[in-house]
């Protein structure tokens, strides 16, 4: 099902706490229907295979309101019916969901059939209401990745997208995943697993091909999909190998703007950071490569020239900032000793007994990093003026300009995780400072709207910046916060 959306979030939990002070023997006087994706009364629309939702909100006479279709209170005797099953149907609770021996819809859950228009009505003692639901075809449905080979000893994300009216819905977690071998059937729990919920695969021996598959519960049966979507959209290729070589790169890494190829990379501002990656690459070039930046058995290492080898320096580390590829820069290096940087993968004993063995381990090339002194002088941020459509997300960055410590030279560098992002209107988007989706937004807001995003700097938060942010169009005036208000921080 969809994810219910803030106002009927935000209008059930109103109605739960008026609940409690329901007077059983107070007469109701008014029953409504809500879609729980849109909040709208009078018309839902739905996509096939992604299920929807209703409340049946009931009013009585001292004002009191209560959702029926929520169990929190106990069942209620609301009896709900659709105009045409073969479009929409409706759960009154017993509905089982294909595919799920044990499992049944919750009540008012709305499961679309097939294109075409339907009439939901609820029916509560004396009271009647009712809501048009319109079913319409996805514009396209599909599984990422296609095509992966994963390291043994690693976990691979899968997730799957409904494109509906030309807008990405996240349907991972409403599916049900399976990882099956060649001949249809669960893979060997020792060779891997997958998150039914989530779609993780874990690769705990060599193996494949396998795949990895969605079942949509609305869509359970092939001949259940829509026209727009092939039985093969919803699967995966997947192959389980053993890592075969690393390759580590840098954020900032730069190449020659005539030729393309790599020149050496910038320094690293004190006081900064910089993510590194990992990519995986197996024996045969056919299998791909995968990115093992995330993976618990990757481990990233910091080694300053003329300290033993067990000895850590203190000029820079990984995972200070509670994200595992991130290197903090803490004090500059000595002239002319940069850091070393390195990876690997696999290696060591099982954590518990009986528990699969690691892989082999495989080390990464080693990168130098040198950290210079220097002050933020000035920040930018982009984009400018953004126009985002509903649900949808922007990425802001930021970058610092930094006169360094000869006082002549000056150096440009991201700073998008050291800067506190704040939106002066968090009805129309949200933006967060998390180290891990820094200056990632998402607007909030279905009619046209707009926000300041404001950039402070960790480092001087007298250089603060604001940009705007329009929701769904750029139709409506911006009103810039006043100098003492303060911004809602994501």
């Amino acid at each position: 099902m969809r994810l219910i959306r803030t106002s009927i979030l935000a209008l059930t939990a109103a109605l739960s706490l008026t609940a409690c002070n329901i007077d059983e023997g107070n007469r109701p006087v008014k029953l409504e229907l809500f879609s729980s994706s849109t909040g709208d009364t009078e018309s839902a629309t739905l996509y096939q295979c992604s299920e929807g939702g209703l409340a049946a909100v009931v009013t009585f006479l001292n004002g009191s309101a209560i959702n029926f279709l929520d169990g929190t209170f106990g069942v209620r005797p609301v009896e709900l019916s659709s105009s045409d099953e073969s479009v929409v149907a409706v759960s009154d609770g017993t509905m089982p969901v294909p595919g799920r021996e044990g499992f049944v819809y919750p009540r008012g859950t709305l499961v679309p059939i097939a294109p075409g228009n339907a009439r939901i009505t609820a029916n509560y003692s004396l009271l009647t209401d009712a809501i048009d639901v319109t079913v319409q075809g996805p514009d396209s449905i599909s599984i990422a990745p296609d095509v992966q080979t994963v390291a043994v000893g690693s976990a691979q994300n899968f997730t799957a997208t409904v494109v509906q009216d030309g807008r990405s819905v996240d349907a991972t977690s409403s599916v049900r995943w399976r990882l099956l071998d060649n001949m249809g059937e669960p893979v060997d729990g020792e060779v891997g697993v997958i998150g039914s919920a989530n779609g993780v695969v874990v690769a705990l021996a060599e193996g494949g091909p396998f795949t990895v598959e969605a079942q949509f519960s609305a869509c359970f049966e092939p001949d259940q999909l829509p026209p727009t979507v092939d039985p093969e959209d919803l699967r995966a290729d997947v192959n389980f190998q053993f890592v075969d070589s690393l390759e580590l790169s840098r954020e900032f890494a730069a190449n020659d703007e005539g030729t393309g190829d790599p020149v050496a990379a910038p320094p690293l501002l004190r006081n900064t950071s910089e993510a590194y990656t990992l990519i995986g690459h197996f024996a045969d070039p056919a299998d791909g490569t995968q990115n093992l930046s995330q993976q618990s058995a990757t481990r990233f290492t910091v080694f300053e020239p003329g300290l033993e080898e067990d000895e850590i320096t203190d000029k820079a580390g990984f995972g200070l900032l509670g994200v595992r590829n991130i290197l903090s820069a803490l004090q500059a290096t000595d002239d002319g000793i940069p850091l070393q940087v390195s990876a690997t993968f696999g290696g060591g004993e099982a954590a518990q007994e009986g528990d699969p063995e690691p892989p082999p381990e495989v080390t990464s090339n080693t990168l130098n990093v040198e950290i210079v002194e220097g002050t933020l002088q000035a920040v930018v941020v982009s984009p400018e003026d953004a126009i985002v459509d509903f649900s949808m997300r922007q990425q802001f960055n930021a970058a610092g300009t930094y006169l360094l410590a000869d006082e002549i030279s000056e150096q440009t560098q991201d700073i998008t995780r050291h800067v506190s992002w704040r939106s002066s209107d968090t009805t129309v988007a949200a933006i967060s400072s998390q180290v891990a989706n820094a200056g990632l937004s998402q607007v909030i807001a279905d009619e046209p709207g707009c926000t300041f995003i404001t950039a402070v700097p960790v480092a001087d938060d007298e250089l603060e910046v604001r940009t705007r942010l329009f929701a769904n169009d750029n139709t409506v005036e911006c009103v810039e916060p006043d100098d003492g208000e303060d911004d809602s921080e994501g």
